[in-house]
């Protein structure tokens, strides 16, 4: 029988792993962050160290989607940002420049190797106008090589030369401060793909040539800007929506000149029409307006405005309105507002908001006009605010008849301060 020796077990080789230790300096950032955190939430740091980049891009990503120099730089110095806006580039949507800083700014992205934001849709450049007119303007020509495929741009600095119309893809634009004439040429010449404008500095601005802008939709600019030959222009805009006046610092015959203007041109082609009226006086400008001549005309909203004695019979019928709304008319009358629907046989919908000198009878005075004398005209919807007694009135009395319906839809907004025209879309205006 043979024998087998047993050997003695080879020692096994000790595995050492050696961890390469960060300098204090290099470390002391990355304790004050690990710190803050519970000794399970360090565990499972380092378990899932792997992915804390992708994390941290994620992060980024979610939450830093405006590239806004001033609040970066806050934040962030030297080498951290540089980093931060090279893992970056791609992913920001939008980005906010200084005009008194563009210059510095734009060396920033360039010493990053960043001559391209190729996610950023939307601009808006700053103006610090404590600071005087004379901001550089040539910082501006970089603008479009960086920004390839910008769609919207708002500057709230003054523009004396021409850039906008580099920009190839622009689609709205909105303009602060003032614009000399050969900059708004420009636009009117190039900006082909342009959808909505708004002109907001004080002054005229020159709208000469803005017919060529066959793809806006929505425009608001100063009344000033409207004559008979721009007003011509404006009304020619095959696509047009939307057109706000604003009234600032322009007075009630300059303000209603140009609402006559567009109506003139337009009138078979108006939707709606919002106006505030605190600027024009009593409102018998309403008659200067000749509103009959809208025979589409489905919406009316009047603001602030002043009826005081006024006959509201002699505004003629508007049979095609089906919805209206007093806001803030300080001394309408229970007789107005009753002479008005009774002009509006078509009406469904009625805001009455913040008309002190309304009450209850109005409701009865309604009630008997649609009931009685106007029999198999639609229901007229009221809306009447919380705690103003027409609406206590009508719980009371109201509720259990169909001639009156409460509206528990809000208006958007009561408080618009200019003149707003919405046209008929271009397919509407031929059925």
């Amino acid at each position: 029988m043979s024998t087998s020796t047993l050997s003695t077990p080879v020692a096994s080789k000790s595995v050492l792993v050696k961890y390469k230790r960060l300098d204090k300096e290099a470390r002391s950032p990355l304790f004050g962050v690990l710190d803050k955190f519970s000794i399970a939430e360090q565990v499972e740091v380092r378990r899932n160290s792997r992915q804390l980049p992708q994390l941290l891009m994620a992060t980024w990503r979610e939450t830093y989607t405006c590239l806004d120099f001033e609040e970066f730089h806050k934040q962030l110095v030297g080498e951290a940002l540089q980093q931060f806006l090279r893992k970056m580039r791609r992913h920001f949507s939008s980005v906010r420049f200084n005009s008194d800083q563009l210059q510095e700014q734009l060396n920033l992205l360039e010493r990053c190797g960043i001559n391209e934001l190729p996610g950023v849709r939307e601009c808006e450049i700053l103006w610090d106008s404590s600071k005087g007119d004379n901001c550089a303007m040539w910082p501006l020509h970089s603008l479009p090589k960086l920004l390839t495929r910008l769609h919207c741009l708002q500057l709230h600095m003054p523009v004396q030369m021409g850039f906008v119309e580099q920009f190839g893809q622009l689609k709205l634009l909105t303009l602060h401060e003032a614009v000399s004439p050969e900059a708004y040429a420009a636009i009117w010449d190039s900006c082909e793909r342009l959808k909505c404008l708004k002109i907001l500095g004080r002054g005229k601005a020159d709208i000469t040539g803005i017919c060529k802008c066959t793809k806006l939709q929505e425009l608001t600019l100063p009344v000033t800007a409207i004559d008979v030959s721009t007003a011509t222009e404006i009304c020619r805009l095959p696509q047009l929506k939307f057109l706000e006046l604003q009234q600032k610092e322009a007075n009630a015959e300059t303000t209603l000149v140009a609402m006559s203007l567009i109506l003139c041109c337009r009138a078979n082609d108006i939707k709606t029409m919002q106006i505030n009226g605190s600027h024009l006086g009593t409102a018998e400008w309403l008659l200067s307006l000749e509103l009959q001549r809208c025979m589409r005309l489905d919406g009316l909203m009047l603001i602030d405005c002043q009826f005081g004695a006024m006959d509201v019979t002699t505004l003629c019928m508007l049979p095609m309105l089906s919805y209206a709304a007093f806001c803030h008319c300080s001394n309408l009358s229970n007789e107005q507002v009753a002479a008005f629907v009774n002009a509006c046989p078509v009406l469904t919908q009625l805001y009455l908001i913040g008309c002190p000198q309304l009450t209850i009878q109005l409701l009865y005075s309604l009630f008997n006009m649609r009931c009685i004398e106007q029999l198999g005209t639609p229901a007229l919807g009221l809306y009447l605010p919380e705690g103003e007694p027409l609406l206590e009135e009508f719980k009371l009395n109201f509720s259990k008849q169909q001639t009156l319906e409460l509206l528990e839809t809000p208006l958007e907004d009561s408080h618009v301060q200019h003149v707003q025209f919405i046209f008929l879309q271009p397919e509407s205006r031929q059925q």
